[in-house]
């Protein structure tokens, strides 16, 4: 679950627009998810089914589509609100406006290179080879073939020593294809 509130400018765009900036933060939000896979949108607004096959249009909302063109946006439905009866109950529970402006907010911007004199890699391995479940799954794929060990359900290979989940793969499971998705084990 995830939200936010508007900002004082953002309360007065229309209804169509806030809805459009809804699908924009969420996919900004979620990017790490959503990257790579369709999306399906569901609104309860009927203007956004436009938003994806829109030619000609202008100003922010052509910005936001623009920005939106970056995911693999399948479609954009119209679901009636009545329908959307499993909709977060917070969705639909606006905070009082006294509320939200009750506390002035001050931010101290700051660089820091957390990566800095560290091998996030080198850690992962080490944690992957000292994991209880990990272990033996290295074990066998540094010892025996990859056919041998894999199967269709749970593949999995080793790549630099590092431990990888072959996802969406219907081909052989010891070859590398180009676009194929590893998921680093992270233990």
């Amino acid at each position: 679950y995830a939200s936010r509130t508007l900002s004082t400018a953002e309360r007065k765009y229309g209804a169509t627009e806030r809805e459009a900036l809804a699908i924009l933060w969420a996919t900004k939000y979620f990017r790490p998810y959503l990257e790579g896979n369709k999306i399906y949108v569901r609104s309860d607004c009927k203007a956004l089914e436009w938003m994806r096959t829109a030619k000609y249009v202008t100003g922010r909302l052509a910005r936001w589509a623009m920005k939106l063109s970056a995911y693999q946006i399948e479609e954009i439905k119209y679901r009636p609100g009545k329908l959307n009866a499993n909709a977060d109950s917070l969705s639909r529970n606006p905070l009082p406006i006294d509320d939200i402006n009750q506390y002035e907010v001050s931010a101290i911007e700051t660089a820091v290179n957390l990566w800095q004199n560290t091998n996030i890699l080198n850690d992962i391995k080490k944690e992957q080879e000292v994991d209880s479940k990990l272990k033996p799954i290295i074990e066998l794929l540094k010892n025996k073939s990859t056919l041998e060990f894999n199967d269709k359900r749970n593949p999995h290979v080793l790549v630099n020593g590092l431990l990888y989940k072959i996802k969406n793969s219907k081909k052989h499971y010891n070859q590398r294809i180009v676009g194929e998705k590893h998921l680093l084990v992270i233990p």
